[in-house]
């Protein structure tokens, strides 16, 4: 079992060698993804709190008010329509692409005679990479960072693009 990362971007991390919040390494902090009783659609952290606004929050794409979503969703929770889930979201764009092109050059000097194996793919559902080991085996702490350069790599190519790279990851 493996924990997988999608939106923009998506793939799986690398287990045993990758954690969720590897993506952090590259300037940019996660932030904590909520999913609304019922429809299971997500927010973000910045929608959630304790103030008396923040209790009468729902999912607005599929309820046409907070009445109809907490009447709906009742014998599904205990208080909060919103609970917090087992993923983190990023978002980097291109003020991220100094720290970012810094962190990917600094990896390759120590990784980059392993990534001639490693190709982008392009396709309906996002931006995902390709990556096998050549005949060199790598260290477990070049394995860490060949994975980690993986995923900036596509964070990267997706900025590129897209001017924006905005992705889940499963913890």
């Amino acid at each position: 079992m493996g924990r997988y990362y999608y939106g923009d971007i998506h793939g799986k991390f690398w287990v045993g060698v990758q954690s969720s919040d590897d993506a952090s390494f590259f300037g940019v902090n996660p932030q904590d993804e909520y999913r609304y009783h019922g429809c299971h659609c997500s927010a973000t952290e910045e929608v959630t709190g304790d103030s008396d606004h923040d209790q009468l929050l729902y999912c607005q794409q599929c309820y046409d008010s907070y009445v109809q979503h907490y009447e709906d969703t009742i014998d599904q929770r205990d208080d909060m329509i919103i609970y917090l889930s087992n993923e983190i979201r990023y978002e980097f764009d291109t003020s991220d692409m100094e720290t970012l092109d810094n962190t990917i050059r600094l990896l390759e000097e120590h990784v980059g005679q392993f990534m001639n194996h490693y190709i982008i793919h392009t396709d309906n559902n996002g931006i995902s990479y390709e990556y096998s080991h050549p005949n060199q085996e790598p260290t477990e702490n070049q394995l860490h960072s060949i994975a980690r350069l993986c995923l900036g790599k596509q964070i990267k190519y997706c900025i590129e693009q897209n001017g924006s790279c905005r992705f889940s990851a499963e913890c």
